[in-house]
């Protein structure tokens, strides 16, 4: 569960321009 909130808060910060390799 936790695993699918992560993916789904870096689609978050990819519409944003942000990468989850950049936190």
């Amino acid at each position: 569960m936790k695993s699918l909130l992560y993916v789904i808060y870096a689609e978050e910060l990819s519409r944003k321009g942000v990468h989850w390799e950049d936190i």
